[in-house]
């Protein structure tokens, strides 16, 4: 598998990446920063798999894995995610 397929893959997904954080961060609970990874990296992999892709998920993983904690980092140090405690409904 050339680098360049798996580089136009990871483009790719970067805006479902970032839905999916966005979407994970509005309904869970400050503190559950592990739990919230597993959450995001489990539903990107269903949407994933989905959509019967080129390139197996199990090979994107570990880039996967950096740049959802990538983004987290910088949608914190933006302001993005306030770290508040929200009461469990």
């Amino acid at each position: 598998m050339s680098i360049l397929t798996v580089a136009k893959t990871l483009v790719t997904l970067l805006p479902i990446i970032s839905e999916v954080i966005t979407a994970v961060e509005a309904i869970s609970q400050a503190g559950t920063g592990a739990a919230k990874k597993k959450l995001v990296l489990d539903t990107i992999k269903t949407l994933y798999d989905a959509s019967q892709p080129a390139v197996p998920f199990d090979t994107l993983k570990a880039n996967i894995e950096t740049v959802v904690d990538s983004l987290v980092a910088y949608y914190n140090t933006i302001g993005v995610f306030v770290k508040t405690l929200k009461q469990a409904a």
